[in-house]
């Protein structure tokens, strides 16, 4: 996980929403998130960082790079209160 540093948020600049289904693979995510932005994986490198609450205005956040990062997602997910999760796109 992550540590130091913090995110920029604007929830202004939200401009897409994706429902995932459970237990999706990593690349399966990256196939969904180059589908939605309408990108060529040829063209862009995208990062992406996942961030869920984990108590009262405190956040957790995790870069996703691969298998076990998901893994650490839904295990996240699944000791969270909250249904949905936010999730940053950097090219």
């Amino acid at each position: 996980m992550e540590t130091g540093g913090s995110f920029s948020y604007d929830p202004s600049r939200c401009k897409k929403a994706i429902l995932v289904k459970n237990r999706i693979s990593y690349s399966e995510l990256v196939d969904r998130v180059y589908t939605y932005m309408g990108l060529d994986r040829t063209a862009f490198n995208l990062n992406l960082w996942f961030r869920n609450s984990v108590g009262l205005s405190t956040f957790a956040g995790l870069r996703l790079g691969c298998e076990e990062d998901m893994d650490m997602l839904y295990h996240m997910k699944m000791m969270s209160l909250h249904t949905a999760c936010e999730m940053y796109v950097e090219m």
